[in-house]
């Protein structure tokens, strides 16, 4: 059952309105848990759910514009059961609701966990993982990455194996270092991407924006004669079996970008495809998306060369309903027409 679903089960079984087979459904996963062993007192589920409710009401049922939850009594014997199964569900509620994602969705985001410090990508589609330094990593299904748990301390460095693309944050005083086996890819800041297969003796490193530094470990001690310098739209396949590198020029069919600037852009009630347009030119990543789609869309925004580009798309796509996805070489924006709804909308986190 999806996350929404769920949820609405356990608001109708607190306020009465479940059905029988929804409120056997509840009670289900309350006895898998190991319900009917668990024997309070009144005075006990009373302290119990007093602790709880606020920060379990406002976690699991609430979406972000809803009201705080109403505070029920314990005299109905079906509330305090219902109160027991929050207490007993919120761990895995948590879990499930932060780092279990719905099928169908084409882009899902997650926080790493630096105690654990794997992370593995085991979904159908690509899956973006935001780094604690704000970088972003675009993980193809199957893919993995291991960072350090002093991970930004003093230099920004992870392990990869599969292929990612990397949005990095530009920090001149901490490099960004991804290692696979037997080479070493160092940026300050940059998007690019790298292929690493370990079934493969090929690692492929592709430049979109920036410049990238790689070098094979056994130089890395030694000297800098090992290393390779990449700019943008270039290539370079690593053979790591033979110690031998291949560049390739990509061409010049990325939009052109504009000259560099801090200056932030602002919208008013401009059209999403303009919006869109410019994201493309100050990112120099290539955005694509169906113009008939969005033609009545219009949004108050403003962007930047500075901020993070999937951070601002998350706001732009919430803001119209819309969604997109990542393949590492382009982004698909992709959504319903404005027309049937208000389509004159305002990025409420604009700056």
């Amino acid at each position: 059952m999806r996350r929404k679903a769920f949820k609405e089960v356990l608001r109708k079984y607190l306020d009465g309105s479940a059905t029988p087979d929804e409120k056997q459904l509840v009670e289900e996963w309350f006895e898998a848990m190991g319900g009917n062993d668990h024997h309070m007192t009144d005075a006990e589920e009373s302290e119990l759910f007093n602790h709880y409710s606020e920060k379990v009401l406002k976690k699991v049922y609430l979406e972000e514009n809803e009201k705080a939850a109403p505070i029920f009594s314990l005299r109905s014997a079906w509330v305090r059961a219902a109160a027991l199964v929050l207490v007993v569900l919120t761990p895995l509620l948590y879990l499930y609701t932060n780092h279990v994602w719905e099928t169908g969705k084409d882009f899902v985001v997650s926080t790493p966990d630096l105690t654990n410090g794997k992370i593995v990508n085991t979904q159908a589609s690509a899956m973006t993982v935001i780094l604690s330094d704000g970088s972003h990593v675009v993980l193809n299904p199957g893919a993995a990455i291991i960072l350090d748990a002093e991970f930004g301390d003093r230099i920004r460095e992870l392990n990869l194996a599969g292929e990612a693309f990397f949005d990095v944050k530009r920090d001149s005083l901490r490099p960004f270092v991804v290692k696979t086996g037997d080479l070493i890819t160092t940026v300050l800041g940059t998007s690019f991407t790298v292929k690493a297969n370990p079934l493969d003796d090929n690692v492929t490193v592709t430049v979109k924006t920036g410049k990238v530094s790689l070098q094979p470990v056994s130089t890395e001690a030694t000297d800098q004669t090992g290393k390779h310098i990449l700019t943008q739209n270039q290539q370079v396949v690593y053979n790591v079996k033979d110690r031998t590198f291949l560049k390739k020029e990509l061409g010049t069919d990325m939009p052109v970008p504009e000259p560099a600037t801090t200056k932030r852009q602002r919208f008013n009630e401009a059209p999403v495809k303009e919006i869109l347009q410019a994201l493309e030119n100050i990112h120099r990543t290539r955005i694509l998306f169906e113009e008939d789609a969005f033609r009545g869309c219009r949004l108050s925004t403003s962007i930047s060369a500075e901020e993070n580009l999937f951070m601002r798309l998350d706001i732009i796509c919430k803001a119209i309903g819309a969604t997109y996805k990542v393949d590492g070489v382009s982004i698909q924006v992709t959504g319903k027409s404005c027309d049937a709804m208000d389509n004159n909308k305002t990025d409420k986190m604009d700056p």
